[in-house]
């Protein structure tokens, strides 16, 4: 799972069946969060990437 939050998209969300039940992730922005769900079967696994912020270079 590799959420992309760009431009002015806020929300987004996504099942697969698998043959272990149903996979499922979405994940919200707001101006001050970002809420992000994922459902994984008993049994499953799953590599979650969650999206950063760029640390902006601080001025001397």
């Amino acid at each position: 799972m590799k959420p992309s939050p760009v431009g002015d998209l806020r929300h987004a969300a996504a099942h697969v069946d698998s043959p272990l039940r149903t996979i499922i992730s979405s994940w919200k922005r707001t101006s001050k969060s970002f809420a992000l769900e994922v459902v994984v079967p008993a049994g499953a696994t799953a590599t979650v990437h969650v999206p950063a912020r760029r640390e902006r270079p601080s001025s001397a």
